[in-house]
């Protein structure tokens, strides 16, 4: 049977993505077999076992099939091959729809279609980094570790060290992990990103501890820490403009190093200095987030830490109260976006968070948000000796910087275990790229513009958040206003 002629209706990819009207389509396989399909076909997944590529290429716009999986900064992208060129035509299409769902950021249905995949094609690296991938973008690192260690795909592509990487920081490193990530490094020599990946990690994870005590990093041998040495030293001569830098400094040098300037070396945009800004925060005139900004520091950490002291999370204007009690009742069993600050207080009630959790239908947590409860995660799980932390200083009204006592590092490590995990039981969505790049110092300010884009109620215990948002007609409550609603519906003891 000769090739046929293939005829596909012209709709805009909009339209597509509802449903799919073609007139009669047929192609030849690569193996050989004929597939076509006459008429409308309603939902996609009707398409994987009549279309052909060439026909599904009209629908869909044309992509490396090959591509691997994208990290950045936190959010994976997209999936669509394993990297093998012989494919059938379902394989192909198959990679299309995932692709498509991956492209309009539902994880969830990826996740499905991978599983799917993977039960048919079990030895398909592509589909099983497709759903660790999926599962990771859903704030699932706990299945996607479970995943990447039942699968154990292959790293084929340096596209997807990023997302190996961030496990194995998240899981801890065993020496042959260090081994197999130097490795990377020596197979993709010339790719300078690998190599500022890889060493960026590693140094970054210097002293942080898991829950259970022991180091993310293991002690090396003296020949693994050798090699260490050397791709660090080989990385800063080759890749002379990439993130890693070597640096001479004699201890004279190091003398004349004002620790505290160099950290205060900044100011924050229109609050003056720091300490102005902590107690502009502390009246609630400015968001804590935004001098986390200014800092830099991860927004969750200094929630977490109290870097200015008790949040102001409850207004005093009874008008403004009733205002948000009201917000609350109409967004009781329907979606709501929620900022960290509501998550940091929240979280200080484990008791009533499952309560609280469940009287939405969805929470929705900006991916930017999860990506700087990540980044406290890390701060917060340094040993004693290799971090600090912020506090304020009332009677002399400035910000302090502190060591980390073990009893401070027990404290803030458990307080950031159950912020995070409770983060990752919430709906993670993305941001449309016309709001801006995605950038984790915006956690706060992202919450506020998701809930604007999609028209839902601002969850938030920092007032001069709900101040902002407010201003912009975004329905605002806090936690206490959330308790007092859901009082009459039900019963608080």
């Amino acid at each position: 049977m000769g090739q046929r002629h293939i005829r596909v209706a012209q709709r805009s990819h909009a339209d597509l993505n509802a449903s799919m009207t073609t007139e009669d389509v047929g192609h030849r396989c690569p193996d050989g077999a004929y597939e076509w399909t006459v008429g409308n076909v309603e939902g996609e997944q009707r398409v994987i076992r009549h279309w052909a590529p060439d026909a599904i290429s009209h629908l869909y716009p044309p992509r490396d099939i090959n591509a691997p999986i994208l990290l950045y900064r936190g959010s994976f992208t997209v999936l669509t091959g394993d990297g093998s060129r012989e494919r059938t035509c379902e394989g192909d299409i198959r990679r299309r729809l995932i692709q498509n769902r991956a492209d309009r950021g539902q994880w969830s249905a990826v996740e499905k279609m991978c599983q799917e995949a993977i039960a048919e094609t079990p030895d398909d690296s592509g589909f099983a980094w497709g759903l660790i991938t999926a599962q990771a973008n859903q704030g699932h690192l706990h299945q996607a570790w479970s995943s990447f260690k039942q699968l154990n795909p292959p790293v084929s592509a340096p596209e997807l060290i990023p997302l190996w990487m961030r496990l194995h920081a998240r899981f801890g490193f065993a020496e042959a992990d260090v081994a197999t990530a130097l490795d990377f490094i020596t197979q993709w020599l010339d790719n300078c990103t690998v190599g500022g990946e890889v060493l960026a990690v590693f140094l970054e994870l210097g002293g942080q501890l898991l829950p259970d005590g022991r180091p993310l990093l293991p002690d090396l041998s003296p020949a693994r820490l050798d090699r260490f040495q050397s791709e660090l030293q080989s990385y800063t001569l080759r890749c002379p403009d990439g993130p890693l830098k070597m640096i001479d400094l004699s201890d004279d040098d190091l003398n004349e190093i004002d620790l505290v300037e160099v950290t205060r070396g900044s100011s924050a945009a229109d609050s003056g200095s720091f300490d102005r800004a902590a107690r502009l925060v502390r009246s609630g005139r400015l968001p804590l987030g935004a001098l986390a900004e200014a800092l830099p520091r991860p927004y969750a950490t200094m929630l977490a830490e109290l870097s200015c002291g008790i949040l102001y999370a409850v207004t005093a204007q009874h008008d403004a109260f009733a205002l948000e009690v009201l917000a609350a009742q109409r967004a009781v069993n329907s979606d709501t976006v929620i900022e960290t600050s509501a998550l940091a207080v929240a979280t200080l009630l484990p008791e009533r968070w499952p309560l609280l959790r469940s009287a939405f239908a969805s929470i929705m947590l900006p991916r930017s948000a999860l990506v700087d409860v990540e980044a406290a995660y890390g701060d917060l799980a340094r040993a004693p000796g290799f971090s600090f932390s912020i506090g304020y200083d009332a009677q002399r009204e400035v910000l302090l910087r502190r060591e980390i006592t073990l009893a401070d590092h027990q404290r803030l490590h458990r307080r950031i275990l159950g912020l995070d995990d409770a983060a990752r039981q919430l709906v993670i969505t993305d941001l449309p790229a016309e709001l801006g790049p995605f950038d984790p110092r915006r956690a706060w300010r992202a919450a506020v513009d998701l809930a604007a884009e999609l028209q839902l109620p601002l969850w938030s215990d920092d007032i001069a958040v709900r101040s902002i948002a407010a201003s912009i007609d975004i329905p605002v409550f806090g936690t206490y206003a959330l308790l007092a609603a859901l009082s009459g519906r039900i019963e608080i003891t």
